[in-house]
């Protein structure tokens, strides 16, 4: 069973997709999630615990949770019964959409994420994100993709017409939040910084070249690799080599729940020396051995 998903392969002709999901007991999952699109999930009931950047973070019901592109989340945990909304959106979309009000949502993107998750935590925002999660459960059948013992995952179909229309009250929601949070000044010197980094992203996203060095990314940018590393600290909270690894590690996690590789043909696709090096390092961030990966859920 497929929990997470990884790359939604988000256009400009497909900006959004809504991922409900309900867990029934206590659950952990312990991979991370990188990638361009951006996402607000919002806490239904419940209790969910999840690393953001290099910050662990527990949310409850009512909270927002907005993830910046790019930024590294996961290894989360759920604790008894739990329900979430997740909107997943490509974000030049949104920001053509948003028109003069982008620049605050890259504002409240680029703040530090127990910074940009407090300014959500007001009574107006969770108030507007409340209404807009109980139009659409109202409105529309959730469709399921994955289900086990204690979890379901569903998503929501939707016709072009009807995707253009949604798309459109996913911006009303965003341009709704932005003008309840106060003291929310652009900062375009953070964009900037996130622009100059962007070729090195889109470089590991291509897999093209696994592993990445950090000499090589920096000259992507068309940085020094001084500061680089510098920079890509600052927005992402950890060195390029271990973000880096993380997603090599990502790309293998999903390798494995595919099935269609051998260990020693996922070790070689994803840029590790051989099969007992990518089995010690995936074991050290999953807490499995690859072999023992994806962990099966009782009942399979």
């Amino acid at each position: 069973m497929d929990i997470v998903k990884y790359d939604w392969r988000l256009s400009a002709e497909q900006p959004f997709v809504y991922d409900w999901q309900r867990y029934d007991g206590d659950f952990h999952f312990p991979g991370y999630d990188m990638h361009g699109d951006l996402h607000l999930l919002m806490m239904r009931r419940g209790s969910f615990t999840t690393d953001i950047g290099n910050r662990r973070f527990t949310f409850q019901p009512g909270d927002l949770i907005l993830i910046a592109p790019w930024e590294v989340h996961g290894n989360y945990t759920v604790s008894g019964a739990t329900e979430l909304l997740s909107v997943t959106v490509f974000g030049n979309s949104l920001r053509h959409g948003l028109s003069a009000a982008a620049p605050r949502l890259d504002a409240l993107l680029h703040l530090m994420p127990e910074e940009r998750m407090k300014r959500l935590r007001n009574v107006e925002c969770i108030a507007i994100a409340a209404r807009h999660a109980q139009t659409l459960l109202r409105e529309r059948r959730p469709v399921p993709v994955a289900e086990a013992e204690r979890i379901a995952i569903h998503d929501f179909s939707f016709s072009s017409m009807e995707s253009a229309l949604e798309f459109i009250r996913i911006q009303k929601l965003f341009a709704e939040l932005l003008r309840q949070i106060d003291d929310l000044e652009p900062y375009f010197g953070q964009r900037d910084a996130a622009n100059r980094l962007a070729p090195a992203l889109r470089l590991l996203e291509s897999g093209s070249e696994l592993p990445l060095t950090g000499a090589r990314a920096a000259r992507r940018c068309n940085l020094s690799r001084g500061y680089f590393d510098i920079l890509f600290k600052k927005i992402y909270g950890m060195s390029f080599y271990t973000y880096e690894l993380q997603y090599r590690l990502k790309r293998a996690e999903a390798d494995l729940r595919g099935g269609r590789y051998s260990i020693k043909e996922i070790a070689q696709r994803q840029g590790f020396a051989d099969a007992s090096h990518f089995s010690r390092t995936f074991k050290k961030y999953y807490a499995l051995a690859p072999s023992d990966y994806p962990p099966r859920q009782h009942g399979q």
